[in-house]
C-alpha cells in the first residue's frame, strides 16, 4: 500500500488542510499524519469525517504521498499544487481563519441562509 495522508478544505476559508497525528488540521503538509496501513488510513479518514460534522472541514479524502527525508510529497500533481498554496495572485490572497472576525463569519452565514431561504 502507498503511504497516505488525509486532506480536506477548511470550511471557514477554504484553505487546504491536513490531518495531523495530534488530531488537528494543519495547513502544512509536513505536519500530516502519514499512514502505511489501509486499516489505519480508513480509521483516520473516519476522524476526518467527524470534523465535517463539527463544521471544521469539508470533503476529507486520502491522498498518496512519498516520504523523503523529513518531507512529505504528494504523488499526484494536483495534490502538489494544493500543498503549495493558492494559485492566485498574492494581491488576491485569502484572509486566514485566525484573522477573520467571528462577526464576519456570522454575517456570512446569515447572508447565505437568507439567499437559500429566498429573502
Amino acid at each position: 500500500m502507498t503511504v497516505q495522508i488525509v486532506t480536506a478544505n477548511r470550511l471557514i476559508d477554504g484553505a487546504v488542510v491536513y490531518f495531523t497525528a495530534d488530531g488537528i488540521w494543519s495547513p502544512w503538509i509536513a505536519e500530516a499524519r502519514a499512514m502505511d496501513s489501509e486499516q489505519t488510513a480508513n480509521a483516520v479518514l473516519a476522524l476526518g469525517y467527524a470534523s465535517v460534522g463539527r463544521n471544521e472541514v469539508i470533503d476529507p479524502y486520502l491522498i498518496g504521498v512519498v516520504q523523503e527525508a523529513a518531507t512529505i510529497k504528494p504523488v499526484r500533481y494536483r495534490e502538489t499544487i494544493r500543498a503549495k498554496g493558492p494559485s492566485t495572485h498574492p494581491r488576491e490572497a485569502r484572509v486566514s481563519a485566525e484573522q477573520l472576525p467571528m462577526s464576519a463569519v456570522a454575517a456570512g452565514t446569515a447572508v447565505a441562509m437568507a439567499l437559500l431561504n429566498g429573502v
